[in-house]
């Protein structure tokens, strides 16, 4: 009858985990340790403009196939670095029915201002059918940005609201997950453009949204705070990023709704060290959850498993 002692971190499994496997469209199972991957040739038209990996920031199923999200310039920056440099980046959407053939959406159907800097973090389904979040702007005040699809091919700004995606400082979007009330977006707010807070925004449907209130969630301290992943665990909602007092480390929030939020305390130490710690990326399995990120330039894994009753 009591309840069940709370999920703690690990930086190792006491046991390995069984192999994960996947669906099958003819319904068996298959065991990711035996799948064979391929290297996809790219048609270098369709994914010009790219200076680095990350320019190529998300992707999800959906559209006609699979879209995914970055941000391209208008300039080959092998060809021309320092105009590469300085031209504007712009957010951009690649989809493809199968994960080999890849197509470029029209700039025209991605609504945004040609003249303003802006880049596509991350997408999920929900709303009317897909959602991408960013940011607009120039750095350091920029504004979080929001936009939204039926078909993954055309696009649309959400207006833009001062007060929800915008205001005093620079806001971002870093990454977004259905859950809550609908949506859950996750980033940072900057204060003043050397330090950073974390920020969370809602929405029922994509369209609509608000941010939730700093006071009291701990999104904020001393130094540098920074949401860069959210996950839905069940019915809650898990976001990973990192915190920096004295060094940088990983930090991690939890919250059952998306609207109150708390930070996960580091009782056995595992979230820093010496140097800089912090996490890119968070899920859930069956077996708990896995968190990567960087360790002083080095990988980094965080693992915390689910303790049974």
């Amino acid at each position: 009858d009591e309840p069940a002692p709370p999920t703690t971190i690990a930086e190792t499994p006491d046991e390995p985990a069984p192999p994960t496997t996947i669906a099958e469209t003819s319904g068996e199972t298959t065991s990711l340790d035996s799948l064979t991957w391929t290297r996809v040739p790219l048609d270098e038209a369709v994914f010009s403009g790219l200076g680095k990996p990350g320019d190529v920031s998300d992707i999800v199923a959906g559209g006609p196939g699979l879209v995914a999200v970055g941000s391209t310039r208008g300039f080959d920056p092998t060809e021309d670095p320092v105009l590469w440099r300085h031209s504007v980046s712009i957010p951009t959407i690649w989809t493809t029915p199968d994960g080999f053939t890849w197509s470029r959406a029209p700039r025209d159907q991605i609504a945004s201002d040609a003249d303003e800097r802006s880049l596509m973090s991350a997408v999920t389904r929900g709303g009317p059918g897909l959602v991408a979040v960013g940011q607009i702007g120039e750095f350091p005040s920029t504004s979080a940005a929001v936009w939204t699809s039926p078909d993954g091919v055309t696009w649309s700004r959400v207006p833009h609201d001062d007060s929800v995606l915008g205001g005093e400082g620079g806001y971002k979007m870093e990454a977004v997950t259905a859950g809550g009330p609908g949506l859950v977006a996750v980033g940072t707010h900057r204060p003043v453009p050397t330090e950073s807070d974390a920020a969370v925004w809602n929405s029922p449907d994509g369209i609509v949204w608000s941010r939730a209130s700093a006071d009291g969630a701990r999104f904020g301290g001393e130094g540098s705070q920074r949401m860069r992943s959210v996950t839905l665990v069940g019915s809650s909602l898990f976001a990973a990023g990192s915190s920096e007092d004295s060094d940088l480390d990983a930090a991690f929030w939890v919250s059952s709704d998306g609207i109150t939020w708390s930070r996960l305390e580091d009782d056995s130490g595992v979230f820093g060290g010496d140097g800089t710690q912090g996490v890119i990326g968070a899920t859930a399995s069956d077996q708990g959850l896995v968190a990567v990120g960087g360790d002083n330039g080095g990988a980094a894994i965080w693992v915390a498993a689910i303790i049974s009753e």
